[in-house]
């Protein structure tokens, strides 16, 4: 069955955002409670894109019979300039090993044009991690706690370094 990849506008943020809450509750079951993975109210993650619609994030999202199954926010990384960042990257639980997340991660990686790219994945979830790892990204060592109401979510850092790779000329760190 195929599906399309296209930039999102802000009247796609009640489907993101369902995609969202259905990826977290089938992911983080087991690392995080389940009384907080059924009070995640999709309307506040809509607020949240929506209120992060002006930054320099970009977001694609991936359609099947109008309906979205995916999507992926990216942009510059929020501390070093010379590098990218995957901010989030969902798909329907339902639609997951079927390609979707690849074609998401790998348009992403196409717009930006950073010679690193950097995203933070839940420590407990292997399946993303392995998913990550079979693109390329390495773990680096760091991790941090990502905080969500009094949800705290340890994290790690997944690295992507393309130095060398073909495709757009990647801006460069001033020495």
């Amino acid at each position: 069955m195929t599906y399309t990849v296209r930039i999102a506008d802000t009247g796609d943020y009640q489907a993101v955002a369902q995609v969202h809450v259905a990826s977290w509750q089938q992911a983080y079951r087991g690392l995080v409670a389940d009384a907080f993975l059924e009070s995640i109210d999709p309307e506040l993650w809509a607020h949240r894109y929506e209120a992060r619609s002006d930054d320099a994030s970009t977001m694609l999202l991936a359609e099947r019979d109008q309906r979205v199954i995916g999507m992926v926010r990216f942009g510059p990384d929020r501390h070093r300039a010379y590098a990218g960042e995957i901010y989030a990257l969902y798909v329907t639980p339902g639609e997951q090993r079927g390609g979707v997340g690849s074609a998401l991660l790998n348009a992403a990686l196409q717009h930006l044009p950073q010679p690193i790219v950097q995203l933070w994945c839940a420590a407990g979830n292997s399946q993303a991690q392995s998913f990550y790892e079979r693109h390329g990204f390495a773990a680096d060592g760091a991790d941090d706690d990502y905080v969500v109401g009094e949800c705290v979510v340890p994290i790690k850092r997944y690295v992507l370094e393309r130095t060398g790779e073909p495709g757009p000329s990647p801006r460069r760190p001033a020495v």
